[in-house]
């Protein structure tokens, strides 16, 4: 691989780290009482009720949207 190539892929992951981290913060902070995992590349929302919530608050559904 190539320097360029390297530093490519330091720079994507950095920027993906980044956008986990947001993801991570806003969900943090629209729902309480609720488990939340992150591993490298998922993040795990676990909690009782949360189904019946993601169905009456409708800004859950699009939580993921906040990456830029």
């Amino acid at each position: 691989m190539t320097q360029i190539e390297k530093r490519a892929l330091e720079i994507a992951r950095s920027r993906q780290k980044i956008a986990i981290d947001r993801i991570e913060a806003r969900l943090r902070e629209q729902l309480n009482g609720v488990q939340i995992e992150v591993e490298q590349f998922e993040i795990r929302v676990r909690g009782a009720g949360l189904f019946k919530r993601w169905l009456t608050e409708t800004g859950l559904r699009f939580v993921g949207v906040t990456a830029k």
